[in-house]
């Protein structure tokens, strides 16, 4: 089946433990999604640059963590990525090296086939994927902000308080995107989680395709962490874990979060209104932040 609507690129945003490799690998289940399985990172950087050209643009890519990450798969010459699609420009290079490998750089690309791109941080970005890719569309996956504290602490040992101001901020930042329906969706990581078939429906009517039944299983589990490893299938239990947690802890997220709470129908146990995180934290925890990321993934093998 040939989609004539729509073909890229598509880009997933959200928070880190959010849920954006749950919603990767559940849409790539689609024959015609095809989005690279390690984030790339580098689109923003390479579009900000002017007159930056082809060859600069190979050496990023080369250089890059995206590809460091997927020495398995060879990097591909500049008359390979030709066979994905004509390259004369700066965004011609992107779209031919992210189909490469979306395909793995081994399979035939799918001319009727969506690619794109899950790289989380985008979110902070979403002016310049519009302004540059006004033909793209954006998935914007939302966790509840107590349990995404919760994760983020868990698996990295960052501050509970410092990732709910954050969560806070990017979400402000994003309020102005959501009248752009053509372009931008938002998803409840609980609400995916409660109906999978009805939401993934939802998104593929967003892209333009039909669902498939295989998109509510996992090929292979997309966790690494967490309570979701090795799991292949949706957890439609893996919410509200923040109600076994500490009461104080749970009303300080939620005076911070307090200005989103209701906009996302996050429902309040504690708090009344909201209570701002003070920047100077922002500043002085980043630092312990960074230090406990790294260890934690150190310990992990990354």
């Amino acid at each position: 089946m040939k989609n004539n609507k729509f073909n890229g690129p598509l880009f997933i945003v959200g928070l880190s433990r959010s849920g954006t490799k749950l919603l990767r690998d559940l849409l790539n289940r689609n024959n015609l999604i095809n989005i690279p399985v390690i984030e790339t990172h580098f689109i923003p950087n390479i579009l900000k640059q002017e007159n930056i050209s082809l060859d600069e643009v190979e050496d990023i890519i080369k250089t890059s963590k995206f590809r460091e990450r997927q020495q398995n798969i060879p990097f591909p010459k500049r008359d390979e990525l030709m066979s994905f699609n004509k390259i004369e420009t700066v965004k011609d290079y992107i779209e031919a090296a992210l189909k490469y490998y979306g395909v793995h750089g081994r399979q035939k690309w799918n001319e009727g086939a969506i690619w794109g791109d899950k790289t989380p941080l985008y979110l902070r970005h979403l002016d310049i994927l519009k302004n540059e890719f006004p033909e793209g569309k954006v998935i914007h996956i939302i966790r509840d902000p107590r349990d995404r504290a919760l994760s983020v602490k868990k698996t990295w040992n960052k501050s509970m308080l410092r990732t709910t101001e954050k969560w806070r901020c990017e979400l402000e930042n994003a309020q102005f995107f959501k009248n752009e329906t053509d372009f931008y969706f938002e998803l409840r990581y609980e609400d995916l989680l409660a109906s999978p078939k009805t939401k993934l429906q939802e998104i593929c009517d967003f892209l333009g395709i039909s669902f498939q039944h295989k998109m509510l299983e996992l090929e292979k589990s997309s966790e690494k962490h967490g309570d979701n490893k090795q799991k292949l299938t949706v957890n439609s239990q893996n919410s509200k874990k923040f109600l076994d947690y500490n009461n104080s802890i749970i009303k300080r997220i939620e005076e911070i979060a307090f200005p989103y709470l209701e906009t996302y129908n996050y429902e309040p146990l504690y708090a009344k209104k909201h209570k701002p995180y003070p920047r100077y934290l922002m500043e002085l925890k980043k630092y312990s932040d960074f230090i406990n990321f790294k260890i934690s993934n150190k310990r992990k093998g990354y």
